[in-house]
């Protein structure tokens, strides 16, 4: 990258970061303006073979601007954050920077988290372990994120025992209904609801609501 490009990513971090905490009338139309600012700089780096540090720099930070699109606007937008994480962890790779790798795990995380909307196990099982590497990271390249990291991953630790508990209950309905059609009684009841499945997705709901709102990490590389 030259010091022009540099500076231009630079510019649309700042703004990008002055618009998240305005969050005011105009936000999904500012936000837009900036991410294609960031997909023609990624285009144009990329089309130069710009250094794989700077170019991964470039698409972790056009997948956090598609992160925070989504998150008010259009949940496709998580779509093409996850593919910008993964273009910049390809690029990452062979290349020792605990910091981009914390930043990018931890983006994988977030975007694999909102994705899974808790109701997919596997998403938010790989996003628990996404998180779990950005803290293992943290405490070598940036401690003052270990407690927010942290935090985030103790809510997927619920999150993840929620939904294996829930699973185990749809198991136990199926098997109940099963029953009941083998043994043709009215004594089984084809819409048995247990209570518990109920108050699971409300624990649920509450701790995504929580996991929701955060933020990326504010400190990046420009």
């Amino acid at each position: 990258m030259n010091q022009k490009q540099f500076a231009w990513r630079s510019d649309l971090l700042h703004r990008k970061e002055e618009v998240l905490s305005r969050q005011g009338s105009g936000f999904e139309r500012e936000m837009e303006g900036i991410i294609l600012e960031l997909e023609t700089l990624v285009r144009e780096v990329d089309a130069a073979g710009g250094a794989p540090l700077e170019r991964a720099r470039n698409w972790r930070s056009l997948g956090e601007a598609y992160g925070e699109l989504a998150s008010a606007k259009d949940p496709h937008q998580l779509d093409k954050a996850l593919a910008a994480y993964r273009q910049a962890e390809a690029l990452l790779s062979g290349i020792a920077d605990r910091n981009e790798e914390m930043l990018v795990n931890y983006g994988i995380g977030r975007t694999l988290l909102n994705l899974s909307r808790c109701i997919n196990l596997p998403l938010a099982k790989e996003a628990r372990r996404r998180y779990a590497l950005a803290l293992n990271t943290a405490h070598l390249a940036a401690p003052e994120f270990e407690n927010p990291i942290q935090e985030a991953l103790m809510s997927l630790d619920r999150i993840v025992a929620l939904l294996e508990k829930r699973n185990d209950l749809c198991r136990q309905i199926e098997c109940r209904k099963g029953s009941r059609k083998g043994a043709g009684s009215e004594e089984y009841d084809l819409d048995l609801q247990i209570p518990e499945d109920a108050a699971l997705f409300e624990q649920l709901l509450d701790i995504y609501h929580r996991m929701s709102q955060l933020g990326g990490l504010q400190r990046a590389s420009v």
